[in-house]
């Protein structure tokens, strides 16, 4: 099944557009998530128990945490997509529903942002 074939099956439908978009977006991310997931577990097990110096020590190698960086972004993404299908499906009140996505899209950018910038500060400054 190709792309053209998804876009015809949801040509009919009432902002298909955004509806291909986000299935496609909820998908991309659950594949990146599966070898990102299981390198951060690995990541974090190395890191359990051990002090500040050391986490500092391990999380200022670049790739180790432009890893942690894709996995924690990702997953916030991923994130925000689930929890946008739940309201939309179960909250029918219009003002709580939009009130809700604003604090969920607000939430995943801060935390993203909050992560990149912690992540990075020990990559690169130490």
């Amino acid at each position: 099944m190709n792309l053209r074939s998804l876009q015809k099956i949801f040509a009919g439908l009432k902002s298909s557009d955004h509806g291909l978009q986000h299935w496609l977006l909820q998908k991309v991310t659950a594949i990146i998530l599966i070898p990102t997931t299981l390198l951060f577990i690995y990541f974090f097990s190395e890191v359990f128990g051990k002090g500040h110096q050391f986490m500092a020590g391990f999380f200022s190698n670049k790739v180790i945490s432009l890893i942690t960086i894709v996995f924690i972004v990702t997953s916030l993404v991923h994130l925000r997509q689930g929890l946008q299908v739940i309201i939309e499906d179960y909250v029918h009140n219009t003002a709580v529903n939009k009130f809700l996505l604003k604090i969920i899209t607000w939430s995943t950018r801060i935390l993203s942002l909050l992560s990149v910038l912690a992540l990075g500060k020990l990559a690169f400054i130490g």
